[in-house]
Formats: C-alpha cells, sequence, structure tokens
C-alpha cells in the first residue's frame, strides 16, 4: 500500500514538473512572439524612415532643373536635364528593407569575426548613408545628366537646342566649357538657397573670379546671364576681360590699375561704367 502510495506521489510530481516546464515554455514562446512583433514593427519604421530619407534626397535632385529654365534666342531651355529612374514606391520600400536585413546580417557577423565596437559603428555608419540608401532605390550610375550646349543665335532660332552629356563637357571648346562650369555652380547654389529659405525669389550674390575663362562669343556669355537673371542672381566678378560683350552686362564696372606712387605701387580705382538694378521692376 506504501509503495503504491509512493508511486501516485512520484507521478503527481512528475506530473506538476511537467506542467511547470509547459507553462514556462508558453510563456517564453509568448515572449518571443511579442519581441518578434515588436521587432519587426521597428524594422517596419526603420524601413519607412531610410525610404523617406532617400526619397526626398532623390527629389531635390531631380528638382534641380528647375533652377536652369531660362529663355535664349526666343526658345524656352532647361539648361541642365536630369534622367533618373527610379522604382515604384512598394518596390522600392521591399528593396530598402532587405538591404537593411542584410545590414543586420553583416552586423551579427562583423560581431562573430570579433571586430571592435569603434569600427563596426564605422562600418554601419558607411552602410547607412544617404548614398547608399538611394542607391538601392535608384542605381547612381545609372542617373544620366545632360546640358545644353550654347549655339549661336541663328542655329538655336531656327533649330532644337542640342544637348551634351555631362561626361562631354570637357571637351567642349574653352569658353564652352568654363560657361557650364560657372551655369552649374549657379544652379545649385539657387537650389540650396531656395530648400534652405523655402522661398524661390531670394536674392543671392556671387563674388566670382574669372568666372568666364576664355570666353567671350555672346551666345556663350548669353546663357550665363539668363541663369543668373532667372535666379536672382547678381554677379561680382573679378576679371580681365575688356571685351564689349562681357562689360556691357554689368551695370556697374571699375578698371582697376597698379600706380606707381612715391616708390610705390597703390591701386587706382576708376570707374568705366555706372548703372543701377531696379529691384521692384524685376519679377
Amino acid at each position: 500500500m506504501i509503495m503504491e502510495d509512493q508511486r501516485l506521489y512520484d507521478y503527481d510530481f512528475v506530473e506538476t514538473q511537467f506542467l511547470r516546464i509547459f507553462e514556462g515554455l508558453d510563456h517564453y514562446q509568448t515572449q518571443f512572439q511579442q519581441t518578434l512583433q515588436e521587432s519587426n514593427k521597428n524594422m517596419k519604421h526603420l524601413t519607412h524612415l531610410c525610404l523617406r530619407r532617400a526619397k526626398t534626397i532623390y527629389d531635390s535632385v531631380i528638382e534641380i532643373p528647375k533652377n536652369s529654365r531660362v529663355k535664349i534666342f526666343g526658345h524656352d531651355i532647361e539648361v541642365i536635364r536630369i534622367n533618373w529612374k527610379i522604382t515604384d514606391e512598394d518596390e522600392s520600400e521591399n528593396k530598402i528593407y532587405l538591404y537593411l536585413q542584410q545590414v543586420l546580417k553583416d552586423l551579427q557577423q562583423w560581431k562573430q569575426e570579433g571586430k571592435d565596437d569603434d569600427e563596426i559603428d564605422r562600418r554601419m555608419e558607411e552602410m547607412l548613408k544617404s548614398r547608399n540608401l538611394i542607391n538601392v532605390m535608384a542605381p547612381i550610375e545609372e542617373c544620366r545628366i545632360t546640358v545644353y550646349k550654347p549655339r549661336k543665335e541663328s542655329i538655336i532660332r531656327h533649330h532644337k537646342p542640342d544637348y551634351s552629356p555631362w561626361d562631354e563637357v570637357s571637351r567642349w571648346s574653352v569658353g564652352e566649357e568654363y560657361s557650364i562650369y560657372i551655369t552649374m555652380f549657379m544652379i545649385m547654389i539657387s537650389h540650396i538657397r531656395k530648400k534652405l529659405e523655402g522661398k524661390h525669389d531670394v536674392w543671392k550674390v556671387i563674388m566670382a573670379d574669372n568666372p568666364f575663362g576664355r570666353a567671350s562669343s555672346p551666345h556663350i556669355l548669353e546663357t550665363v546671364f539668363q541663369v543668373a537673371k532667372a535666379n536672382r542672381i547678381q554677379l561680382i566678378c573679378f576679371t580681365a576681360h575688356r571685351q564689349d560683350n562681357i562689360l556691357k552686362s554689368f551695370p556697374v564696372v571699375y578698371s582697376l590699375q597698379l600706380r606707381n606712387a612715391y616708390g610705390k605701387e597703390v591701386m587706382k580705382a576708376e570707374r568705366m561704367e555706372a548703372g543701377y538694378y531696379n529691384l521692384r521692376s524685376i519679377t
């Protein structure tokens, strides 16, 4: 009888222990599911933030040509054109999600390899930089930039504007090359100021050391000054050019000459032309 009672006690004890183990497993499983759901939620949130960040920069880049719209010799022209394909929003989100998953896998691998925290932080910072996030949904190597190639007035008025890839600019004539570089600079400055100020009609002043290079032809200079006018940019330029095509585009021109005085050279300023901008009349 005692033996039978002992066996019943042992059976009840084992059953109780198993029940506690199962209850513990159920508790751990519940915690795991909650942690998994929270992790998935955080991952989706991180994906959304990265997607929004990358898309904002992409949209900003695509807007740059808006600052290059001018009228040249009777034609409405965008001096800069950007063709940069991007996947649709759902596909972009999925690509960003998979990219972040790979980043986490790499993180785990680096930890297993024993890399120090500073090295891991540097690698993570690099992988999460904006250019890498953008590259996931809009490959940067597929971005194509073309620029308007200045032509003489007689050609522009009777033909469509001619555009060339940005990579070919370095093979243009020296004057044409200089003109497109200063033009691109003005367009970028205007775009950045517009984003910072939240306004499109903010006046800017650019001081430049000989921004014309060897450019002196009217059709080349026309693009530069039209872009400056369209973006409300006042140019203050230091140059040795004395061509009328350049001088007549500025309302005030000073000629600085070195003069000998008491054994020393001093700078003497001589106003060559005078004028002013009536800002209210410029729209």
